[in-house]
């Protein structure tokens, strides 16, 4: 269903993503293009866009829980992945949701740990 980030931003719009969920997004994407960059410099070998992707809808749930945003908090992790396999996207992108946040006590892709990466880089820590 997904194919490219335009195409998850473009569900989360239509599932009422606020316009600063989607700044946030943006933001993480653009920190995401430069580790990418590098990894691609490197000739490493990964899924550029599932990468991409994962990184557009690693935050769905804080559609469900808006709140999240300006507070912090974890119910979004679990609510974004529901929502997002509710709309039939694929349950490894889906997974995002929460494995952006949880990497350390769950099995996880590479993949998943550049996304997790680039969640943590844009805030500078």
């Amino acid at each position: 269903m997904l194919k490219s980030s335009e195409d998850a931003f473009n569900l989360l719009e239509r599932l009422g993503a606020s316009p600063r969920l989607i700044k946030h997004l943006e933001l993480v994407g653009e920190v995401g293009g430069e580790v990418i960059s590098k990894l691609d410099d490197l000739g490493v070998h990964y899924d550029k866009t599932f990468i991409q992707i994962g990184i557009a809808v690693h935050d769905a749930g804080k559609i469900v829980h808006p709140n999240e945003l300006e507070k912090g908090g974890n119910l979004h992790e679990a609510a974004g992945e529901k929502l997002l396999l509710e709309q039939g996207v694929d349950a490894k992108i889906a997974r995002c949701c929460r494995s952006h946040a949880q990497y350390a006590s769950m099995s996880v892709s590479f993949e998943e740990l550049v996304i997790a990466l680039a969640d943590t880089l844009w805030k500078g820590s």
